[in-house]
């Protein structure tokens, strides 16, 4: 299909991946603003609403509402030096992302896309600043701006639709908790020979709440559980070797819901690692021996 015009762009976006479209301010001081009522809760994936919206407004952006998408976005911006996104990617050690679908934008910044099924209890939620200075992520809320004529954004030559499959979200793109408040110092926990009967515990209820999980909870469930494990991993309350293996043998052994898109180890393991090791980056405060929950 034709993607010569804003309206032939939209319509592609629409067709070819079932993107939920909104117009959007093209000029002026609210550019890239939403054109209708309720924003990016009006969004529509219906051609023929597309087409009369952009027949009103030939020359709107093209807004492209993340959550009912299926995507997530993470948002690199480098128009302030002070809120340098690629220098908290480095602080993050995040410099090299998984390969996925780029766009540039307007400001010389890009947006890296990603697939997030909310079927599948992939939600990431939008923030602001929360991972870094000058990155922000639009997920389950909230918008991007597509690449279209004339916009000034545009599609990576080498990372886009047309050469790379879209990426899965990283879990790292979900903030973690603030700590909880405490008076107390906290103090790692280790137990005194292997396993304690607390990590034990904690562990066995994790990996069965992951072997449980209902359709639509077992993306959201392993990687919560995931987080949580790492977190007592993090405070040595439970051997980390052992506790990623536990997690990833729980993991296989949740059921396939969909036949056409079965869980798979490696899945399963890109999950697991990157919310455990986020976990073990944020050690669980402890109060008199034992992980505060």
């Amino acid at each position: 299909m034709s993607t010569d015009t804003p309206l032939a762009a939209a319509l592609s976006y629409v067709q070819g991946f079932g993107w939920h479209i909104l117009p959007c301010q093209w000029r002026g001081e609210h550019r890239k603003q939403p054109l209708l009522e309720h924003g990016f809760r009006d969004a529509s994936n219906d051609p023929a609403t597309i087409i009369a919206w952009w027949e009103r407004w030939p020359d709107a952006l093209i807004g492209v509402a993340t959550g009912a998408s299926g995507l997530a976005a993470l948002d690199i911006d480098v128009k302030d030096r002070r809120k340098y996104g690629p220098d908290s990617l480095e602080a993050l050690g995040r410099s090299q992302l998984d390969t996925t679908w780029i766009s540039h934008t307007a400001s010389g910044g890009w947006h890296s896309l990603y697939f997030a099924d909310p079927d599948d209890g992939c939600e990431i939620p939008s923030t602001e600043g929360t991972l870094g200075p000058g990155l922000d992520v639009r997920g389950s809320t909230g918008y991007i701006i597509a690449p279209s004529p004339g916009s000034g954004y545009s599609w990576d030559p080498l990372l886009n639709p047309n050469t790379v499959p879209l990426g899965h979200a990283p879990a790292w793109l979900i903030p973690p908790p603030p700590p909880p408040a405490t008076v107390c110092q906290p103090q790692p926990v280790r137990p005194r020979e292997g396993l304690s009967v607390y990590g034990d515990a904690a562990i066995e209820l994790a990996c069965e709440k992951i072997r449980s999980a209902a359709s639509g909870q077992q993306r959201v469930t392993l990687r919560n559980e995931s987080y949580s494990i790492g977190r007592l991993a993090g405070a040595g309350g439970i051997p980390a070797a052992f506790a990623r293996a536990a997690l990833i043998d729980a993991g296989n052994g949740m059921r396939n819901y969909d036949a056409r898109r079965p869980w798979t180890d490696k899945e399963i393991r890109r999950v697991v690692n990157y919310s455990f090791d986020a976990g073990v980056a944020r050690p669980r405060p402890t109060t008199n021996g034992r992980a505060a929950r």
